[in-house]
C-alpha cells in the first residue's frame, strides 16, 4: 500500500516550490510541469475554472479549486488507481493498465520506501 504520509510530504514539497516562485500572473491558461522524486510528472494547468493536473506515466487526471486542494486530489487519485490495480486482476491485465501496474511496482513504490 502507498505510504500516503510520505506521498503528501513529497507533493507538499512541490507545492512549496510552486509557491516560492512568487505571484505568477495567470493568463487564460497557465501550464507548468514538475518531475517528482517518486517518478511521476505533474502537468499542472491553471485556468478560470480551477487547477487540473495530468500525470502522464499513469494517464490520470484530477482537478481542484486551489493548490492545497490539488495536493489532496493528487494523493487521492494516485492511491485510488493503485488500489484499483491491486484488487482487480482482470483490469490490470489490459493495456495500458498493465504498464501502469508495473510502473507503480518498479518506480513509485520503491521511491516511497
Amino acid at each position: 500500500m502507498l505510504k500516503l504520509h510520505r506521498t503528501k510530504i513529497v507533493f507538499a514539497d512541490f507545492m512549496n516550490y510552486i509557491n516560492k516562485k512568487g505571484n505568477v500572473q495567470m493568463s487564460k491558461v497557465n501550464k507548468r510541469t514538475y518531475q517528482t522524486d517518486i517518478g511521476l510528472t505533474l502537468q499542472i494547468t491553471h485556468d478560470e475554472q480551477g487547477i487540473a493536473v495530468y500525470i502522464p506515466e499513469l494517464d490520470i487526471y484530477t482537478c481542484a479549486d486551489t493548490e492545497s486542494e490539488l495536493l489532496d486530489a493528487i494523493v487521492d487519485i494516485t492511491e485510488e488507481y493503485w488500489l484499483q490495480l491491486q484488487v482487480n486482476p482482470a483490469f490490470r491485465e489490459r493495456e495500458p493498465m498493465r504498464q501502469h501496474y508495473f510502473y507503480y511496482l518498479n518506480t513509485v513504490i520503491p521511491a516511497l520506501a
